[in-house]
């Protein structure tokens, strides 16, 4: 009897997303969706980053229909505005500044699509944080020091800066820290029979 290797596809190139499916010593490929994130359909401007991440998903599973892909889409709101990836210093600053002394909600959309067991899994993902107040001198030194360009919000808790602007977080922890809900997606590997 031949046993098929199922082949796991993650549809993103986030450092910490590989980074997290690394750490379960998974074989998997990298295959970034390359969708137009502006001409995807949603319902609520508030919580697009599930349909955002179903559509990477499908367009990644177009490509290799016999696999397991995993998609993501994060982004920050506050006060029910979205922030994503900044596009300059002075709009990462500004940035930071709308989350000082805020709550800010991280959005993640998840989608899990498994062509050998036809089933899918998609889902947004909302956690809470809590900021503390953050000096000028503090927000010019991070934007400076850190990549704040390729991070929704301009903001990373995985350096000691970072995790220092925070009161509280409630929520996925790593849906916020990563990009990807953990305990989500183990019960899908799970699901689809891949040992973790």
């Amino acid at each position: 009897m031949v046993i098929l290797k199922k082949k796991i596809i993650l549809a993103s190139k986030s450092q910490s997303r590989i980074k997290l499916m690394r750490s379960f010593g998974l074989d998997f490929d990298i295959v970034p969706s390359t969708i137009d994130e502006t001409k995807v359909l949603f319902i609520s401007e508030l919580k697009k980053a599930k349909d955002i991440a179903l559509a990477k998903a499908i367009a990644v599973a177009n490509l290799f229909p016999l696999s397991i892909i995993i998609a993501a889409d994060t982004y920050c709101v506050v006060n029910d505005q979205i922030l994503e990836k900044p596009k300059n210093l002075k709009e990462a600053k500004e940035m930071l500044k709308m989350q000082s002394g805020q709550k800010v909600i991280c959005q993640t959309g998840f989608c899990y699509l498994d062509g050998y067991n036809n089933f899918e899994v998609s889902k947004l993902i909302s956690t809470e944080m809590n900021f503390r107040k953050i000096s000028e001198r503090e927000i010019e030194q991070y934007i400076f020091k850190y990549p704040v360009l390729e991070w929704s919000a301009a903001y990373h808790p995985d350096n000691v800066e970072g995790a220092s602007f925070l009161k509280s977080v409630s929520g996925s922890f790593t849906s916020f820290f990563y990009g990807l809900p953990i305990e989500e997606l183990v019960a899908c590997l799970e699901k689809s029979d891949i040992e973790i």
